[in-house]
């Protein structure tokens, strides 16, 4: 009779652990809306179109975006974070910034691969990316499959590891500060597989 009710209790506390895990879940929720624009500039003899990232932070924490290679649907989010801080670019890596003292210099020119953006509770983001031809509508149609949006709790699990990466991001200035930020087609199409 003691077992039976310690066993129900046990299952009682197991089945709340379980929800409020749901729960936190749940609540890291942004949204990506797409927008395609036609614009009346002509270069040439085609229109100059754009297609149009919002990404809403609905979330009670700050959210970063990342532009990776490989499409986010093919591999779980986590070893995609992974691959993206420890992958080389050049002479650097992403995860230099939680174990690295480093000085970076300012530069206004920002290369998709090495785009970071930390977007806070209810803020809103935009993408735009212009094309000019098929090919580059294509390229720009499928950049939603190419952002990473991870909560800031991520980098303090056990699987990441990184507790100040956001610290430091914002310390050494490498975050993107603006509302908005525009890629051609062409640049993203060496940084999106």
């Amino acid at each position: 009779m003691i077992i039976q009710k310690a066993m129900k209790f046990y299952k009682f506390l197991l089945i709340i652990a379980l929800f409020c895990s749901n729960v936190v879940n749940a609540q890291v929720q942004y949204q990506i809306k797409t927008q395609k624009c036609v614009r009346g500039l002509y270069e040439g003899n085609s229109a100059v179109s754009s297609y149009q990232y919002s990404i809403r932070n609905k979330t009670r924490q700050n959210l970063l975006i990342f532009f990776v290679e490989e499409e986010k649907d093919t591999i779980p989010c986590v070893k995609l974070l992974k691959r993206k801080l420890l992958r080389r670019y050049g002479d650097f890596s992403l995860s230099w910034i939680e174990w690295e003292d480093m000085v970076i210099e300012k530069s206004d020119n920002v290369r998709p691969e090495l785009f970071v953006k930390v977007l806070a509770p209810k803020e809103k983001f935009k993408i735009i990316i212009p094309f000019a031809d098929y090919e580059e509508e294509q390229l720009a149609s499928k950049i939603a499959q190419h952002l990473l949006v991870c909560p800031e709790s991520m980098f303090s699990d056990n699987q990441i590891g990184m507790p100040y990466f956001v610290e430091n991001l914002q310390r050494y200035k490498f975050a993107y500060p603006g509302k908005s930020i525009v890629f051609s087609a062409g640049t993203l199409k060496s940084s999106c597989k």
